[in-house]
């Protein structure tokens, strides 16, 4: 499970490329001409960041030498990120204590500067240590730190790193409850980023390995298939790769055993070239088990041992104790008894090791309860006699408490005024964005209905006129055109008719982009001719209800309502085959109310966040302009109903 964790720190040796050397030399060159301390110990960081994958040693000694440097100029950054960096080296050659020792060296300097941000982030790669240890309790305890800071400030690339983290955790002890909401929070606090962080594809992956666990192959393929574009977008092989893998999952499910060959062969090719040795060999042995079904055992046999060879490797007993038994089946089914019988013997041994493990880790876990028993034992007894010689030490520092009392009143009376001033700053500052936020909105508004018109009035003084002049030109061939064949006049007719038709379609556009109705008599005129030219084709029954509307609105307000309903309609029009809708606009005291129902195939209304379409888009942020709230409420179906409400003067 671990190619689940794509958000962790580097965890993996890979080789460096001649592009990687090339930065490498550049930077070395930069570091080389820097005359700045700070600059030339930023430089060094990064050439230690470019190493510490490849050559984790080569690494290590740029971030020791940074180190030293930042301690000598008492340069806080460069101190943290040595450690930091230090920690990462730690952790890539397996010494976990090491790397925890460092991240928490780290933590003391961001406390220090009173930098939660950093702080949280060590928290972060500490959870990750706990996690490669295998201590998923101390893991969850860090992430749940390191989330609460986070949420104070609500970075969305960090806070929904974090939610992966915790949901790809809770996943691993097969928490699938618990899991799935951290991925759903990590979807909604990135689903603004552009471009998507790399791991939202590894999220979608897992969460399609929640319902395809549950049984759920719709919902399993439909995240597999929302998690292979992001995977190629953002160049993540490992994302790809699982999507592949979890797809041809679902096909062996249904017993394609053929297509599920396909998916997992491109898993490998892609597992092989970037080098996961542990996801490589689940999905080897996953395409020997397809070639066995599809009735390819010498296929199913090398493809076995080439998945044994590589467990053997890295110590994948629950692999081998899989493949070995498939091995056994494979030589049976050749009539190789002898060798059946072998791998046979193999695989019972591995099963066999592999429960004495888990007994062993039982035993040990229940070693460990005891000996914090009995810590806590003694640290109750230790207690006791601290808060003896705590009672006798409180008499004399009673005395001080009471000056100092004094002292932190009058210090507190100062803080709370400089508070007052500093939030009425603040209140001030914030009015001010809110300000520009608006007046920028409003530029944007205005000038798309400014190029709305300028749209609608070319078409209809420039194309419409080239095509009235055209038709114009046509016609005066109509004799021309009486004394020849008859099929020639109907072709003749047919231009004609084609370009009245052009001239219809080009008014009808000019009109929707640029309504004169709505500039003149206002919403509820050019609501109803809008619906009259639709209902007249007589494939939709549209009426109309309106209510309080005997003023006009502010043109501003009126023309945002009419874009948002011609939006609403076009969408019903393509996506929701319905045959009526109903449309009403009430005005309240306070509250304008748009409401539109139709009798369509609806959809699921929870999913509407997964969405992605440029119409629904613009609804919300055209609503929202307005400071106004939009409800969707639909089920596959029922059809679908619209519910707008937008405060109005």
């Amino acid at each position: 499970m671990r190619n689940l964790f794509l958000c962790l720190c580097v965890c993996f040796v890979v080789p460096l490329n001649a592009q990687d050397m090339s930065i490498i030399d550049s930077l070395k060159k930069a570091e080389k001409n820097a005359t700045i301390d700070t600059v030339k110990i930023k430089l060094l960081y990064d050439i230690c960041w470019q190493y510490i994958q490849s050559k984790p040693d080569t690494g290590l000694a740029y971030a020791n030498d940074a180190l030293e440097k930042s301690k000598n100029v008492k340069f806080n950054f460069g101190i943290a990120k040595g450690y930091i960096m230090k920690g990462i080296h730690a952790t890539i050659v397996g010494n976990y204590n090491l790397a925890i020792e460092n991240y928490l060296l780290c933590k003391e300097v961001h406390v220090r500067q009173k930098d939660s941000v950093g702080i949280a982030a060590v928290l972060n790669n500490i959870g990750n240590v706990y996690l490669y240890k295998g201590d998923y309790n101390k893991a969850i305890d860090y992430y749940l730190q390191s989330v609460k800071i986070e949420e104070r400030h609500i970075n969305p690339e960090r806070l929904g790193s974090s939610y992966m983290n915790l949901g790809g955790l809770f996943y691993q002890l097969e928490k699938h409850q618990t899991a799935m909401p951290y991925f759903r929070k990590c979807f909604e606090v990135t689903k603004n980023l552009s471009p998507q962080p790399q791991y939202i594809a590894m999220a979608y992956n897992s969460i399609g390995k929640i319902h395809a666990a549950t049984n759920n192959a719709d919902s399993a393929l439909i995240n597999y298939n929302m998690a292979l574009p992001l995977a190629l977008q953002t160049g993540d092989k490992n994302a790809e790769a699982a999507s592949y893998e979890g797809i041809a999952g679902l096909y062996v499910v249904n017993k394609k055993y053929k297509e599920a060959l396909g998916y997992y062969l491109k898993a490998e090719k892609l597992l092989i070239e970037i080098g996961n040795a542990d996801a490589l060999s689940e999905v080897t042995k996953q395409t020997s088990h397809v070639y066995f079904n599809l009735g390819l055992n010498d296929d199913a046999i090398k493809k076995a041992h080439e998945c044994l060879e590589l467990s053997l490797e890295i110590g994948a007993k629950k692999t081998i104790a899989g493949i070995t038994a498939t091995l056994a089946n494979a030589y049976e089914k050749e009539g190789n008894f002898t060798k059946a019988l072998q791998y046979q013997k193999l695989s019972k041994a591995y099963n066999d090791s592999l429960l004495d493990e888990t007994s062993n880790r039982q035993i040990e876990e229940l070693r460990t309860q005891y000996e914090t028993e009995k810590k806590e034992t003694e640290n109750k007894i230790l207690t006791v006699e601290n808060n003896r010689k705590d009672t006798e030490i409180l008499k004399s520092r009673n005395e001080k408490i009471f000056l100092l009392a004094a002292i932190a009143l009058i210090l507190i009376a100062g803080w709370f005024a400089w508070m007052h001033f500093k939030l009425k700053q603040q209140k001030a500052h914030q009015q001010e964005l809110m300000r520009q936020k608006e007046i920028r909105s409003q530029a944007v508004i205005d000038a798309e209905e400014k190029e709305r018109q300028r749209i609608g009035k070319d078409l209809h003084d420039g194309v419409g006129q080239l095509l009235s002049a055209a038709r114009m030109n046509v016609t005066n061939l109509e004799n021309i055109f009486l004394h020849q064949p008859v099929q020639q006049q109907i072709n003749f007719k047919n231009a004609v008719d084609l370009i009245d038709e052009s001239v219809k379609e080009v008014r009808a556009i000019s009109h929707n982009m640029m309504p004169n109705m709505l500039i003149k008599s206002g919403l509820v005129k050019a609501v109803r001719e809008f619906i009259d030219k639709i209902s007249s084709t007589g494939k939709l029954k549209i009426e109309l209800q309106t209510i309080g509307l005997d003023q006009r609105l502010n043109q501003n307000t009126e023309n945002i309502l009419f874009r948002v309903l011609q939006e609403i309609v076009n969408n019903i029009i393509k996506h929701a085959r319905a045959t009526e809708v109903s449309i009403q606009l009430i005005r309240h005291d306070n509250e304008m109310v748009l409401m539109v129902e139709d009798n369509g195939v609806g959809f699921d209304a929870k999913k509407i966040r997964m969405f992605d379409g440029i119409g629904l888009k613009n609804i919300q942020s055209r609503v929202e302009y307005l400071n106004g709230t939009v409800d969707f409420d639909s089920q596959p179906g029922k059809g679908t109903t619209v519910n707008i409400q937008v405060p109005v003067a």
